[in-house]
């Protein structure tokens, strides 16, 4: 798990540096990146980690200072890393997640606030960013907080601040807030006498998701979705469900039920449907997708987008999040279509997934064409464009993109929905792509190298042919006149001379000599030391087919490599590092006495699979 924030790192280093860094320490590690994604927000550059041992094999790998530590109260071994960051940075701040009623054995002494863990929505983890951000200071001004008596007194205040804050002045919308239900305590609860909720996988303030079963025997896994029915209008989203149950597509999740129930005093809406094991979130969090994986995964999308589309439906909400795996199966999530041209409440937190339209509360396919022209940029880079502040510009794309998924990026992200391409067209500019169209611009470069040698070699060619040419004519020239010459006796010695030094004698001698160093070069040097990447299996795990990675290394007469550059880097900046760094480590036989000769250029591929690494080597040529 360590990998999955260090992958999202490297890209974002690249356009500013953080002002803070958090280390998020907390068993539940799912926890961990969900606070994080509202740290990066308020501009922190946050890592989670489940436990000291891995939060400190992170820190010593990356090399970072921390400034603010989030950590579980409960956790083993929290006092010792609070001293280690402490020693490194004796400006760092600690906060303390509790339960109800907290204990801090070994650590009150060493924290700088306690609360307990925000919910697990949008607006109650900005609200909580923002009040501990606001305590946080108090410490500053001498108050040290040397017990838990007064850890427990803040943490209260912060309880009441929060409730405050989200529930508004007048008394109704917070008793409304306290009967939203805790949903990880739903587990093991029956619905509607037949869905056993076996494990929560997720939850809004008003609904949540759960693992159960469904069918005969209650042999299949499905996932349910539970909304408090006061929260939602029954008359409209049961009927929303309902027609996305009679859309049929193989790329979109299916709907099996749906209804509602009462079940511990709350009425509820339920929806069940397919489970999926996994999302493209998921893997972006570990890694960009190759062109490739790209390319399959968004010829599914869109062809499930030009069903929707056909129907005057819209999907609404395309993202990673919502693109999924069910078996070996790639689908969109089904259960947000809505009728084209419905009016929506504009969206409180806008993301740059929502179209700029958004603001006058429409959705259109043009929308889902937006959001999925981000998504495209995202799977590709792990990290989504960044938008201008003027709604009639075009987000920032980067130029590393290949060509077809540049130009596709392009013809979704027009400010102006009249301007994007359907589903249905982006589906055929996808189908009738060109193979080069779909490669990395780096990988392009080799070719035009070896096109400059190719010219050059032709021009020597051609010089060679001339030399050639010319050196007949003079053989055929000078022995004529001698033939002419051979009954004059007066005149021995002018003749003697142009025949005395023939110089097709000597080439035999010399043409073995000038061609058996060339020869003997590739056979005296080998490899004599290979070292693979340092790649975790949960790395490995993420790759489909083969990802491929090549280094050019320069080799000195000792056998060292001198230096390193890459030939082709591949899609993922994690996986060409680390052979990169591994290239720098090979070892090839020395030349002896051939100190003086120039170093020899090798071509070290490496060829990443779920199954391990396969590395091979070959001298590169001129």
């Amino acid at each position: 798990m360590l990998e999955m924030r260090r992958w999202s790192l490297a890209g974002q280093l690249q356009f500013f540096r953080p002002v803070k860094t958090a280390l998020i320490l907390d068993p539940d590690i799912g926890f961990g990146f969900w606070l994080a994604r509202g740290l990066d927000r308020s501009n922190y550059q946050s890592f989670p980690a489940k436990s000291a041992a891995d939060a400190s094999a992170l820190l010593d790998e990356l090399r970072i200072e921390v400034d603010l530590l989030i950590l579980n109260a409960a956790l083993p071994d929290a006092a010792e890393l609070i001293e280690s960051l402490r020693r490194l940075n004796e400006e760092l701040k600690v906060v303390a997640l509790i339960g109800d009623q907290p204990r801090l054995p070994g650590i009150a002494a060493r924290v700088d606030l306690c609360c307990r863990k925000p919910d697990r929505t949008e607006a109650k983890r900005l609200a909580w960013i923002e009040h501990v951000e606001e305590l946080l200071p108090a410490s500053l001004l001498g108050a040290t907080f040397k017990n838990s008596t007064l850890l427990r007194k803040c943490a209260g205040a912060l309880v009441r601040h929060t409730q405050h804050r989200v529930g508004g002045s007048d008394g109704s919308q917070r008793r409304s807030s306290a009967a939203v239900p805790s949903w990880k305590d739903w587990e093991g609860h029956t619905l509607h006498h037949q869905f056993q909720l076996d494990r929560y996988l997720g939850s809004s303030e008003q609904s949540a998701v759960f693992l159960t079963r469904y069918g005969d025997g209650a042999q299949q896994a499905a996932a349910i979705k539970v909304v408090l029915a006061e929260s939602a209008d029954r008359e409209i989203l049961l009927p929303r469900w309902e027609r996305a149950a009679a859309v049929s597509h193989p790329g979109l999740i299916r709907l099996f039920d749906m209804g509602s129930c009462e079940s511990g005093g709350a009425s509820l809406l339920y929806l069940l449907m397919e489970y999926a094991e996994e999302s493209l979130a998921d893997v972006l969090r570990q890694r960009p997708l190759t062109p490739a994986e790209t390319r399959e995964i968004f010829e599914l999308v869109l062809n499930a987008l030009d069903y929707i589309h056909s129907r005057d439906l819209v999907h609404g909400c395309v993202r990673p999040s919502n693109i999924l795996a069910v078996a070996d199966q790639l689908k969109i999530s089904s259960d947000g279509l809505r009728p084209a041209g419905e009016r929506v409440p504009e969206p409180r937190n806008r993301s740059v997934y929502d179209p700029p339209e958004s603001t006058a509360g429409v959705i259109s396919p043009a929308g889902d064409v937006w959001s999925l022209g981000i998504t495209l940029v995202e799977a590709l880079t792990q990290h989504p464009p960044l938008r201008k502040r003027q709604q009639h510009k075009p987000p920032v794309l980067p130029v590393s993109l290949p060509p077809l998924f540049l130009d596709l990026a392009h013809q979704c992200l027009q400010p102006d929905p009249s301007r994007r391409q359907t589903a249905s067209c982006l589906a055929e500019r996808l189908l009738q792509a060109l193979p080069n169209e779909e490669a990395m611009p780096v990988k392009r470069w080799p070719s035009l190298r070896l096109w400059r040698y190719a010219i050059l070699a032709a021009v020597c060619a051609l010089a060679l042919s001339g030399v050639l040419l010319r050196r007949p004519l003079h053989q055929t020239s000078a022995p004529v006149p001698p033939a002419r010459s051979m009954p004059v006796p007066a005149t021995p010695p002018l003749p003697v001379q142009p025949q005395a030094p023939p110089t097709p004698a000597p080439l035999p001698l010399l043409r073995p000599a000038a061609l058996e160093p060339p020869r003997a070069l590739p056979l005296s040097r080998q490899v004599t030391q290979q070292v693979l990447p340092e790649v975790s299996q949960k790395a490995r795990d993420t790759i489909h087919g083969t990802l491929e990675v090549r280094v050019r290394a320069r080799v000195g007469s000792s056998g060292s490599v001198m230096e390193t550059t890459f030939e082709s880097p591949g899609p993922s900046r994690y996986f060409a590092n680390r052979a990169l760094d591994a290239a720098q480590r090979w070892k090839f036989t020395p030349l002896a006495g051939m100190s003086q000769n120039p170093p020899e250029e090798w071509i070290l591929r490496f060829d990443y699979t779920k199954a391990g690494i396969q590395v091979s080597a070959e001298r590169a040529t001129p």
